[in-house]
Protein backbone atom coordinates (compact mmCIF):
# COMPACT_ATOMS: atom_id res chain seq x y z
CA UNK A 1 0.00 0.00 0.00
CA UNK A 2 2.79 2.37 0.77
CA UNK A 3 4.58 1.95 -2.88
CA UNK A 4 1.14 2.33 -4.47
CA UNK A 5 0.30 5.28 -2.11
CA UNK A 6 4.15 6.89 -3.42
CA UNK A 7 3.13 6.22 -7.03
CA UNK A 8 -0.03 7.54 -6.93
CA UNK A 9 1.52 11.05 -5.79
CA UNK A 10 3.01 11.89 -9.67
CA UNK A 11 0.44 10.05 -11.20
CA UNK A 12 -2.25 12.51 -9.21
CA UNK A 13 -0.19 15.37 -10.37
CA UNK A 14 -0.21 14.40 -14.08
CA UNK A 15 -3.45 13.16 -14.06
CA UNK A 16 -4.58 16.68 -12.95
CA UNK A 17 -2.80 19.12 -14.36
CA UNK A 18 -1.44 17.55 -18.04
CA UNK A 19 -4.51 15.86 -18.93
CA UNK A 20 -8.04 16.99 -20.49
CA UNK A 21 -9.96 15.22 -17.88
CA UNK A 22 -8.14 16.67 -14.26
CA UNK A 23 -8.46 20.33 -16.48
CA UNK A 24 -12.17 19.49 -16.58
CA UNK A 25 -12.11 18.69 -12.61
CA UNK A 26 -10.68 21.36 -12.02
CA UNK A 27 -12.80 23.68 -13.82
CA UNK A 28 -15.90 22.33 -12.40
CA UNK A 29 -14.53 23.04 -8.80
CA UNK A 30 -13.46 26.72 -10.25
CA UNK A 31 -16.44 27.84 -12.41
CA UNK A 32 -19.25 24.93 -12.91
CA UNK A 33 -20.89 27.61 -14.84
CA UNK A 34 -18.04 28.41 -17.14
CA UNK A 35 -17.20 24.39 -17.60
CA UNK A 36 -20.91 24.09 -18.11
CA UNK A 37 -21.15 26.61 -20.98
CA UNK A 38 -18.08 24.44 -22.92
CA UNK A 39 -20.05 21.43 -22.87
CA UNK A 40 -18.56 19.60 -19.85
CA UNK A 41 -21.34 17.70 -17.40
CA UNK A 42 -20.99 19.06 -14.40
CA UNK A 43 -22.49 16.46 -12.18
CA UNK A 44 -21.25 13.91 -14.42
CA UNK A 45 -17.50 15.20 -13.04
CA UNK A 46 -19.06 15.91 -9.85
CA UNK A 47 -20.19 12.45 -9.05
CA UNK A 48 -17.54 10.79 -10.47
CA UNK A 49 -14.95 12.76 -8.38
CA UNK A 50 -16.74 12.36 -5.10
CA UNK A 51 -17.15 8.57 -5.78
CA UNK A 52 -13.18 8.38 -6.70
CA UNK A 53 -12.02 10.15 -3.67
CA UNK A 54 -14.82 8.17 -1.66
CA UNK A 55 -13.29 4.60 -2.68
CA UNK A 56 -9.75 6.25 -2.02
CA UNK A 57 -10.83 7.88 1.38
CA UNK A 58 -12.57 4.17 1.98
CA UNK A 59 -8.98 2.19 0.95
CA UNK A 60 -7.06 4.40 3.30
CA UNK A 61 -9.49 3.93 6.33
CA UNK A 62 -9.40 0.03 5.82
CA UNK A 63 -5.34 0.22 5.48
CA UNK A 64 -5.60 2.15 9.01
CA UNK A 65 -7.88 -0.39 10.32
CA UNK A 66 -6.00 -3.14 9.29
CA UNK A 67 -2.13 -1.99 10.07
CA UNK A 68 -3.15 -0.39 13.66
CA UNK A 69 -5.63 -3.31 15.14
CA UNK A 70 -5.70 -5.90 12.52
CA UNK A 71 -9.54 -5.59 12.55
CA UNK A 72 -11.95 -3.24 12.42
CA UNK A 73 -12.90 -1.55 16.05
CA UNK A 74 -15.17 2.33 16.79
CA UNK A 75 -12.46 5.11 16.39
CA UNK A 76 -10.21 3.52 15.07
CA UNK A 77 -9.32 6.56 12.64
CA UNK A 78 -9.62 8.79 15.66
CA UNK A 79 -10.33 12.35 13.19
CA UNK A 80 -7.19 11.29 11.49
CA UNK A 81 -9.97 12.26 8.32
CA UNK A 82 -9.92 15.66 9.70
CA UNK A 83 -6.42 15.74 9.64
CA UNK A 84 -6.16 14.54 5.89
CA UNK A 85 -8.45 17.43 5.20
CA UNK A 86 -5.91 19.60 7.18
CA UNK A 87 -3.13 18.50 4.92
CA UNK A 88 -5.40 19.37 1.42
CA UNK A 89 -5.65 22.57 2.70
CA UNK A 90 -2.08 23.07 3.78
CA UNK A 91 -1.08 21.80 0.76
CA UNK A 92 -3.32 24.10 -1.39
CA UNK A 93 -4.87 21.38 -3.53
CA UNK A 94 -1.94 20.53 -4.70
CA UNK A 95 -0.42 16.55 -4.43
CA UNK A 96 2.86 17.26 -3.74
CA UNK A 97 2.29 20.14 -1.17
CA UNK A 98 -0.38 17.48 0.33
CA UNK A 99 2.28 14.93 1.18
CA UNK A 100 4.82 17.20 2.47
CA UNK A 101 1.84 18.14 5.12
CA UNK A 102 1.05 14.27 6.12
CA UNK A 103 4.65 13.46 6.06
CA UNK A 104 4.66 16.00 8.65
CA UNK A 105 1.75 14.90 10.56
CA UNK A 106 3.35 11.52 10.47
CA UNK A 107 6.80 12.96 11.63
CA UNK A 108 4.76 14.63 14.39
CA UNK A 109 2.66 11.58 15.38
CA UNK A 110 5.95 9.25 15.29
CA UNK A 111 8.20 11.55 17.85
CA UNK A 112 4.92 11.64 20.22
CA UNK A 113 4.53 8.03 19.94
CA UNK A 114 8.16 7.56 20.80
CA UNK A 115 8.86 10.04 23.08
CA UNK A 116 5.72 7.82 25.19
CA UNK A 117 7.44 4.91 24.47
CA UNK A 118 10.66 6.03 26.13
CA UNK A 119 9.34 7.55 29.03
CA UNK A 120 9.68 11.04 29.25
CA UNK A 121 8.26 13.67 31.46
CA UNK A 122 6.07 15.12 29.33
CA UNK A 123 2.08 14.11 30.11
CA UNK A 124 1.01 11.57 27.74
CA UNK A 125 -1.84 13.98 27.25
CA UNK A 126 -0.38 16.85 25.54
CA UNK A 127 1.56 14.14 23.37
CA UNK A 128 -1.49 12.51 22.13
CA UNK A 129 -2.64 15.92 21.53
CA UNK A 130 0.29 17.45 19.61
CA UNK A 131 -0.63 15.39 16.26
CA UNK A 132 -3.72 17.44 16.46
CA UNK A 133 -2.52 20.57 17.91
CA UNK A 134 0.67 21.22 14.59
CA UNK A 135 -2.35 20.96 12.23
CA UNK A 136 -4.50 23.82 13.75
CA UNK A 137 -1.30 25.88 13.92
CA UNK A 138 -0.41 25.52 10.24
CA UNK A 139 -3.73 26.20 9.64
CA UNK A 140 -3.73 28.91 11.27
CA UNK A 141 -0.77 30.64 10.19
CA UNK A 142 -1.37 29.93 6.52
CA UNK A 143 -5.23 31.01 7.15
CA UNK A 144 -4.78 33.88 3.90
CA UNK A 145 -2.76 31.84 1.74
CA UNK A 146 -4.37 28.49 0.66
CA UNK A 147 -7.46 29.44 -1.29
CA UNK A 148 -9.87 26.71 -1.75
CA UNK A 149 -11.44 25.97 -5.30
CA UNK A 150 -14.06 28.93 -5.71
CA UNK A 151 -17.00 26.78 -6.41
CA UNK A 152 -16.26 24.34 -3.53
CA UNK A 153 -19.59 22.96 -1.85
CA UNK A 154 -21.18 25.03 -4.06
CA UNK A 155 -24.32 23.01 -5.38
CA UNK A 156 -24.49 23.94 -9.20
CA UNK A 157 -28.01 23.65 -11.17
CA UNK A 158 -28.04 24.17 -15.03
CA UNK A 159 -29.02 27.71 -15.88
CA UNK A 160 -29.26 28.93 -12.19
CA UNK A 161 -27.88 31.89 -11.84
CA UNK A 162 -25.85 32.51 -8.45
CA UNK A 163 -24.15 35.09 -6.84
CA UNK A 164 -21.35 34.84 -5.33
CA UNK A 165 -20.83 37.04 -2.51
CA UNK A 166 -22.73 40.28 -0.76
CA UNK A 167 -20.96 42.80 -3.80
CA UNK A 168 -24.07 41.23 -5.76
CA UNK A 169 -21.88 40.29 -8.96
CA UNK A 170 -22.16 37.15 -10.90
Amino acid sequence: MIYLAFLLIPLTHIFLFKTSIGLKIRTVGENPKQADTLGVNVNKIRYMSVIIGGAFAGLGGCYIALVTTGSFSENVAAGQGWIALAAVIFGRWRPFWIVIGALVYGMVNATALGLQSIGTTIPFQFLLMLPYLLPIAILAAMYKKSVAPAALATPYKRGESRICCSCKCE
